[in-house]
């Protein structure tokens, strides 16, 4: 069996489109910008015709935290930007964040700013 993804989570009593509001109001309260946006639903229905409830992935990037991080660790870069997933389920909506304190034992760019980043991260779930 796979060994599980160390994360954060919070489930909160809100439709798909406001808690993805709340969450992105979230991260830039705490000084993350969101540089991506994946919507799984769209791509499995587009290129598999799979039909999933509403899932979507967010990068989000702390361009001060993740600067410091690469100073120390230039290949940093692959454990960036930091994921943020909300999937529709029964009752609301949930939130996923990676535990970054999961990652630090992988750079020591990330061990630099983990405990910054997790309580960042911790706010964001918490402002929910």
């Amino acid at each position: 069996m796979p060994e599980k993804i160390a994360h954060l989570s919070r489930t909160v009593p809100r439709p798909f489109e406001e808690a993805k509001a709340a969450v992105i109001e979230a991260l830039q309260a705490q000084g993350f910008s969101v540089l991506t946006e994946i919507d799984l639903q769209a791509k499995f229905k587009e290129k598999v015709d799979k039909d999933i409830p509403p899932y979507v992935i967010l990068g989000a990037c702390g361009a001060g935290l993740a600067y410091r991080a690469w100073e120390v660790d230039p290949l940093v870069g692959v454990h960036l930007p930091c994921n943020v997933s909300l999937r529709g389920v029964y009752g609301g909506t949930e939130v996923l964040i990676r535990d970054p304190r999961s990652m630090s034992q992988f750079s020591d760019g990330i061990a630099l700013i983990e405990p910054e980043v997790s309580t960042k991260l911790q706010a964001v779930l918490d402002a929910l």
